[in-house]
């Protein structure tokens, strides 16, 4: 299934028995409630594939759902980026001025956004500041994906008392919480099993695709498909490899988009270079509006924005979210990030071409 026309019921097939079901007799309950998702792009990310799919169907169920952009020029699309790494742990310069421009756009967008709905759901860690500017109407929640156990202090000290005024905030993992005097819930990170990227592939694509991008088949491959930074460690994925490689003949494979300011692609290289079974590919970028162009036209369509619903064409993944539970308390022993890259145990399956999962 492609684009955007999916329905609740084209996932019968795929998900468990009743939960189908189970999801039509919770829509109904929620039928003529208004929800707003907002977001400071339509284009990558987790969180914009994932409500291409998911804004859809919900309003297919007769749950108004809209989708708002935050509007920035440039430099808060650079803030936006240098603030989602300082929050994951990656040391960043993050300036007094560029929280000041990070407040002042979220504010001002918050009041020219229709915010006005029983529930709106703020994500990424760009907009934290909205909810100080937005009307008092309806519940506000705060979903991040990412890790936000051990964010730089001073950063996260500034965006916190925000985050505390939201009604609650959601997590992907119970250790991925940080401490917050709002209620915290996690919400399991999931896949949409109809999407381009996780259909059965065909042993003959399959081949064509690695025989493409030289990969042998000879062996079982570990794979990783993410960017080339520090914050997705492939060079901790190179360790965890020769530690099976004790074990098990397999081969390695770390494919990413094309290394940008700041990656550790050189060193990931220099790590692969001494292992013949240890293959190291750059993937053609994602064909999508730069982040300044892509700025620019947000800002040209300030005065004619689109329905909220509208969507780009490119099939998404989003998937079902597991039942909301209490984040567990800190201490609990930690997990991985379920937001990294896919690290897996796998035959070649499917080809690195395939874009990293959210």
């Amino acid at each position: 299934m492609n684009g955007m026309g999916g329905k609740l019921d084209d996932y019968r097939a795929v998900a468990p028995r009743g939960s189908v079901d189970f999801m039509l007799r919770i829509a109904e309950r929620l039928r003529g409630r208004r929800i707003v998702q907002v977001t400071v792009s339509r284009y990558g990310g987790g969180a914009a594939e994932l409500l291409n799919r998911i804004v859809p169907i919900l309003n297919d169920l007769g749950i108004e759902t809209g989708w708002e952009v935050m509007l920035g020029s440039a430099d808060f699309d650079a803030i936006v980026a240098a603030v989602s790494k300082g929050l994951a742990g990656v040391e960043q310069v993050v300036t007094e001025a560029m929280l000041a421009r990070l407040h002042a756009t979220c504010a001002g967008n918050a009041q020219r956004l229709p915010l006005d709905a029983d529930l709106v759901i703020v994500k990424r860690c760009g907009p934290p500041a909205a909810r100080g500017r937005a009307p008092p109407s309806g519940r506000w929640l705060w979903r991040y994906h990412a890790d936000l156990s051990s964010p730089q202090p001073q950063l996260w000290n500034a965006l916190r008392p925000y985050v505390d005024k939201y009604d609650a905030a959601v997590f992907s993992a119970p250790k991925f919480a940080a401490p917050l005097s709002t209620r915290r819930f996690v919400i399991a990170p999931s896949i949409d099993p109809l999407s381009e990227r996780n259909r059965e592939m065909p042993r003959g694509e399959q081949g064509r695709h690695l025989e493409r991008l030289g990969v042998r088949t000879d062996k079982p491959i570990l794979l990783q498909v993410g960017p080339f930074e520090r914050l997705q460690d492939p060079l901790g994925v190179v360790n965890a490899y020769r530690l099976v490689k004790m074990h098990h003949d397999v081969r390695l494979v770390l494919a990413g988009p094309p290394p940008g300011p700041g990656s550790v692609f050189a060193e990931t290289q220099e790590a692969a270079s001494q292992d013949p079974d240890v293959t190291v590919l750059v993937l053609p970028p994602t064909r999508r509006p730069s982040s300044t162009r892509w700025s620019a036209r947000r800002r040209s369509c300030c005065r004619s924005r689109s329905s909220p619903t509208s969507a780009p064409t490119s099939p998404p993944p989003c998937g079902r979210a597991s039942p909301w539970s209490e984040a567990w308390p800190e201490g609990s022993p930690r997990k991985s990030c379920p937001g990294s890259p896919d690290t897996r145990w796998r035959r070649s399956r499917a080809p690195p071409s395939a874009s990293g999962i959210c």
